[in-house]
C-alpha cells in the first residue's frame, strides 16, 4: 500500500478533513514552492530552500515530533498537509484545521510532507532526519 493510500484511508476516518483535488493540491504546491523552494523538481524540498527565506528548525530525534509540530501550527484556519513522500511532486493533499492534520500525522506510518496554508505564508516541512523545518512566518507570529 503506498503512503498516500494509508494517509487518505486515514484522513477519511477523522472528522473535520477533507481531500484536496489534485489541480488544487498541484496549485498550493505551485505557490509554496515558488515562496520558499530553489528546485521545486528537488526530491527533497527541504535540500532546496531560497537562500533569502527565513527558517528554523527543530530536531526531535526520537521525542515527540507531534507536540512540536502542534506548537508551530496556528490554531485558527484551515491548512493543507502535502503528502510529498520523498517525491517532488505531492502525491495528494488533505486539508483541516491544525489539530485534525497533527492526528492524521500520528495516525500514518512515517511520510514526508508539508504543512501550509492556501496562500504558502509559510510552511512546516517534516525530513526524514528528524527534524521539523518552518519556513516564512505562520499567521500568528508575530
Amino acid at each position: 500500500m503506498s503512503i498516500w493510500t494509508h494517509v487518505e484511508a486515514a484522513a477519511r476516518m477523522v472528522p473535520g478533513l477533507a481531500l484536496v483535488s489534485p489541480e488544487e493540491t498541484a496549485e498550493v504546491a505551485g505557490r509554496f514552492t515558488d515562496a520558499f523552494v530553489v528546485d521545486p523538481e528537488s526530491r527533497w524540498w527541504w535540500t532546496a530552500l531560497r537562500a533569502d527565506v527565513e527558517a528554523s528548525s527543530i530536531t526531535y530525534g526520537d521525542g515527540d515530533a507531534l507536540a512540536f509540530l502542534e506548537a508551530w501550527l496556528p490554531a485558527d484556519g484551515q491548512l493543507v498537509l502535502l503528502v510529498t513522500d520523498e517525491e517532488p511532486v505531492p502525491v495528494g493533499a488533505v486539508r483541516g484545521r491544525a489539530g485534525e492534520l497533527v492526528h492524521l500525522v500520528g495516525e500514518c506510518s512515517y511520510f514526508e510532507y508539508v504543512i501550509t496554508d492556501d496562500t504558502a505564508s509559510f510552511g512546516i516541512l517534516d525530513t526524514h532526519h528528524n527534524v521539523l523545518i518552518r519556513v516564512g512566518r505562520t499567521p500568528d507570529t508575530p
